[in-house]
């Protein structure tokens, strides 16, 4: 029998390009669009995932206050709490667990951690399973979580660096006594996925995002923005890594001289 765990990074709910449920839609009718399609997207692909046996949120699963650029935050830190663990109970996992993202999204200016108050509102408060680095054992397998790398290229050909580091620093760690070994390394963060390791040895994820591109820092920026969600199959054998996606639209290309331009 296999095992199955969803695995969501960057969702920036109450943000206009994050992952919203419909009661939580704004920011004007042209976003309101686009968030509907996303969520058609993820209830769809909840659908096609099928049943899964846990799972582990990367971080940053809220916007924040803002801080970036408030005029793209269309819902408050309470609101944002509610729009997160709807989205959880839309997954219906039977057992969640949660990284801490990244501070200025994730803790209000009068110190309120807001990814905290939904882990605490999914799991209760004694046991909100929510910490800074995670460690999840399973047979022959370490599966180590945390929600960005030591850093992250913005170059194809060394966008494996950041997970090779994160294996090296688990290394290190190991050797002094301080972390388990692990197997698999799960980051997000960098909004883009990348794939490293060795087979049969480790393997590791930079997880896609549940955030569009469509950002203004998205706007004016070159770096690649991967939208998606991933799953983790224990079987027999060595786990198999497989993502989901939306649709890719092709991009519009205009024409240079419009045919009702004005003739001088």
């Amino acid at each position: 029998m296999s095992t199955r765990i969803l695995i969501t990074s960057d969702m920036h709910t109450g943000h206009r390009a994050g992952l919203i449920p419909p009661k939580y839609y704004g920011g004007g009718r042209e976003w309101i669009k686009k968030q509907e399609e996303k969520w058609e997207w993820f209830i769809d692909t909840l659908k096609e995932i099928g049943k899964i046996d846990c799972l582990v949120d990367l971080g940053d699963i809220v916007d924040g206050q803002g801080i970036k650029d408030s005029t793209e935050t269309i819902l408050d830190p309470n609101k944002q709490i509610m729009s997160a663990v709807e989205i959880i109970e839309t997954i219906g996992a039977p057992v969640n667990w949660f990284v801490h993202g990244t501070r200025v999204h994730t803790t209000t200016r009068d110190g309120l951690e807001i990814d905290l108050a939904v882990a605490s509102y999914v799991n209760g408060n004694d046991n909100p399973k929510i910490s800074g680095q995670l460690w999840l054992g399973y047979g022959d397998f370490i599966l180590d979580f945390r929600h960005a790398c030591s850093g992250k290229s913005m170059i194809k050909h060394t966008r494996a660096n950041p997970l090779l580091r994160e294996r090296y620093h688990n290394e290190s760690e190991f050797l002094e006594g301080r972390q388990p070994l692990a197997t698999h390394y799960f980051r997000g963060h960098s909004h883009y996925m990348f794939s490293a390791g060795e087979p049969n040895r480790w393997s590791g994820y930079s997880v896609p995002a549940l955030q569009s591109a469509k950002t203004k820092y998205g706007r004016i920026l070159s770096s690649v923005t991967h939208v998606g969600m991933g799953v983790l199959t224990i079987n027999k054998g060595w786990p198999e890594w497989k993502v989901y996606e939306p649709k890719r639209k092709k991009a519009k290309v205009l024409d240079l001289l419009p045919k009702n331009r004005k003739k001088s």
